[in-house]
């Protein structure tokens, strides 16, 4: 049986996150998150396969994540 790989997506724009979930939507599971903590938590909690995460936000960005 194939693994459902878990996707997160970061990013501080909602039009951008719903756009990536709608397009990752056939890729996997998707989980997003609206910064870096936020982010941070999940991802220790879910351990996704894959994050993609945005470079550019308040708080923790991408980069820390």
């Amino acid at each position: 049986m194939k693994k459902t790989r878990t996707i997160l997506f970061v990013d501080d724009v909602p039009m951008l996150r719903e756009v990536a979930e709608r397009f990752l939507a056939q890729s996997g599971r998707i989980l997003t998150a609206s910064g870096g903590e936020e982010a941070f938590a999940l991802a220790q909690r879910e351990r996704p396969d894959l994050i993609f995460a945005d470079l550019h936000m308040w708080g923790m960005n991408g980069a820390e994540l």
